[in-house]
């Protein structure tokens, strides 16, 4: 909303009877920008004789805090408000109070008269508690600290590359407990920020306790047990914050358990917007596991830039993973996108050169621009046609994750990773490889045999909802 348009509007509220007076507040309050001349007009409001605008004019202060508007609303609290005013003040306290507003919560909490205000407060002093220690410090995941005794983790990754994983844990020296698909659980006995030396790896969680098919009470006892909370304070700078996502549970219950834990774990803090933490409750599976959220994770700084269907970076490890290292490597990626594929290859070790073509040009823009951030050195990204450019140069391996839509801009896109790849089979250096992403395994796999190339690893893959096929096809000597 413009200057012109809320003066206009301003008028026309100010000049209307009810019930319209109500509904142009209640338009107001939804309209954007000019924060400062809606919250003079809404704190006029405040002392209207309509009550409908004045409860319309206390719910919209409660989105535009202020020094000002918290007076406001706790003067017109003191003031003899209506029972369904005293509600939505207790609402907008919560949003636009300071340290203030605590007390005149806390009273409102005693209502014995009015269960509804009571509990509106409840919940305003929760939010009042979650904005004020955000105000003091976010906090952050501490990555450096050595834990006491081994934590109990769970590594999540694309369902189809656990073996990836394992064999990056096998380098650590780490071998895992038990694996389901898309999640390995280990012992970790070092610090947090170590885990990222495993790429292939999209998360990790701590692993709790919980019975399988829990009970509320059962629930609330493996989340407030000591060693959890010592867990998080240790691995945590600054406080404890969290956001609890419980699957298929009611928000009744889901607010009941949260109440009791910040009776019982007092140094565990609820804050939704900004949790350094997700715990995750599954009952049904027995699975209780606490995320990282705050936490800088160093592995992939590199995509500055990003263009449509960009390639999922922990999937394009395992490619360039699969794909191997020789020291006179001659690397393409005739769908280079953004570039990731050919990076992580360049982090494996050694090679002669990387070529990446496109037909997009701001996926060539998006390539080079993160080529130069992960500092790759002897590379060059060409604008083109991989069906038609001439490489001038023998390459030794092929690496792609290719579009998987139905289409792309030039046409269906399995028949033009076919194409590519029939062009790319006889260009490729005897001894070479071809890793790569393909939606129709059966067809690729007819046209790379009958080139002459020999299937060396074939698996699907989840791309994120959808299945595709990871390929690797050597050519002889």
């Amino acid at each position: 909303m413009n200057t012109t348009g809320f003066t206009a509007a301003k008028s026309a509220l100010l000049a209307a009877t009810r019930p319209r007076r109500a509904e142009l507040a209640s338009a107001l309050a939804e309209a954007k920008g000019l924060e400062d001349e809606r919250r003079a007009l809404f704190l006029e409001l405040l002392g209207d004789a309509d009550l409908k605008t004045v409860s319309v004019a206390i719910r919209c202060l409660g989105d535009l805090p202020s020094e000002n508007v918290e007076a406001a609303l706790l003067a017109k609290l003191a003031n003899g408000a209506r029972p369904e005013q005293r509600r939505a003040l207790a609402r907008a306290l919560g949003t636009a109070g300071s340290e203030a507003a605590r007390a005149p919560l806390q009273m409102l909490m005693r209502a014995e008269d009015d269960p509804e205000l009571q509990r509106q407060a409840e919940r305003a002093l929760a939010l009042l508690d979650r904005r004020l220690v955000r105000a003091k410090d976010l906090g952050m995941v501490d990555a450096t600290r050595k834990p006491i005794e081994p934590l109990a983790l769970a590594l999540r990754m694309r369902v189809g590359l656990e073996s990836f994983v394992r064999d990056e844990l096998a380098q650590l020296g780490v071998t895992p407990e038990s694996e389901t698909p898309g999640r390995i659980h280990i012992l970790w006995e070092r610090p947090l920020g170590q885990l990222f030396a495993v790429r292939i790896a999209e998360a990790f969680a701590f692993r709790f306790v919980l019975p399988k098919d829990a009970t509320e009470a059962q629930i609330l006892a493996a989340l407030a047990e000591p060693e959890l909370a010592a867990t998080l304070a240790r691995h945590t700078r600054g406080p404890v914050r969290y956001r609890l996502f419980w699957k298929d549970a009611k928000d009744a219950d889901r607010f009941r358990l949260l109440k009791a834990l910040a009776t019982q774990s007092p140094t565990l803090i609820n804050d939704s917007r900004e949790a350094v933490w997700e715990v995750e409750l599954d009952p049904a599976q027995g699975r209780l596991e606490i995320l990282p959220k705050r936490l800088d994770d160093p592995r992939f700084t590199y995509r500055r830039a990003l263009v449509p269907a960009s390639s999922h970076a922990p999937l394009a490890a395992a490619l360039a993973r699969l794909a191997g290292v020789r020291k006179d490597d001659v690397v393409w990626d005739p769908f280079v996108g953004a570039a990731s594929e050919l990076v992580e290859r360049a982090k494996r070790g050694h090679y002669r050169r990387l070529i990446g073509t496109d037909i997009d040009p701001a996926a060539v823009n998006a390539a080079r621009e993160n080529l130069a951030a992960a500092l790759v050195k002897d590379v060059e990204i060409i604008q083109g046609d991989a069906r038609e450019i001439d490489l001038g140069v023998t390459p030794t391996l092929l690496i792609s994750n290719p579009p998987l839509g139905r289409r792309v801009g030039t046409g269906e896109a399995p028949e033009i990773l076919r194409q590519v790849l029939e062009r790319a089979a006889p260009l490729l250096a005897p001894g070479g490889r071809m890793v790569f992403v393909t939606p129709d395994p059966d067809g690729t796999d007819a046209l790379l045999t009958g080139l002459g190339l020999r299937k060396t690893e074939g698996r699907a893959v989840d791309m994120g909802g959808f299945p595709a096929w990871l390929r690797r096809f050597d050519k002889p000597h």
